[in-house]
């Protein structure tokens, strides 16, 4: 295909728009393990598309925003409230442990969505190469995207990682704004202080 690099480029046209058509169709639910094969799956075709993707991010950035608000639904509370109920992962996808804490009285139970979690750590990741590899064409997007990153990801309580990587989407969303240097400095401005 490298001799004839516009069938490589159409083929991947169709199987990107085969693939948010699937994801739109509402045959699939939020916690379908393949929305995030398919997330990821788009996002990699991006890396071949580069400024052709742009007509696909008004199909994916709202489920990808979404992910990007996801709950964690982090809770500490005592065993007796919740029945005493045994550790492990529920079906939503739900961690919980048992502690006991010197100087607390009674058993508590923490509990947190790791699934939650896990999709908005790939929500990050797909909107890292999105817009690494597409530059100043996410412009339109960077606002809505920084405002969630800078307002909850960038200071997320829970997850070192998400911090961690929000920061690197951060630095990609200032390079989409390199048309605009207020609107850059802006951002980096409000990101980093």
């Amino acid at each position: 295909m490298k001799d004839k690099p516009e069938v490589a480029k159409a083929d991947a046209m169709l199987i990107c728009q085969m693939i948010v058509d699937m994801m739109n169709s509402g045959n699939l639910t939020d916690t379908d393990p393949q929305v995030m094969a398919l997330s990821n799956t788009i996002s990699q075709i991006c890396v071949c598309l580069k400024d052709d993707f742009k007509q696909f991010l008004p199909a994916i950035m709202p489920p990808l925003l979404k992910d990007l608000n996801r709950d964690i639904d982090f809770k500490v509370i005592d065993v007796d409230e919740v029945g005493g109920d045994e550790e492990g992962e529920t079906n939503k996808g739900i961690q919980s442990m048992q502690v006991k804490v010197k100087g607390l009285e009674g058993a508590k139970q923490v509990s947190i969505n790791t699934g939650a979690m896990e999709v908005k750590s790939n929500a990050i990741e797909i909107l890292k190469n999105i817009t690494r590899n597409l530059g100043t064409s996410f412009y339109d997007y960077v606002e809505d995207t920084a405002t969630i990153v800078i307002t909850s990801l960038l200071r997320d309580e829970f997850a070192y990682g998400t911090r961690k990587q929000s920061a690197k989407l951060m630095r990609f969303l200032i390079g989409a704004c390199k048309d605009y240097p207020e609107k850059q400095k802006a951002l980096f401005i409000m990101a980093y202080i």
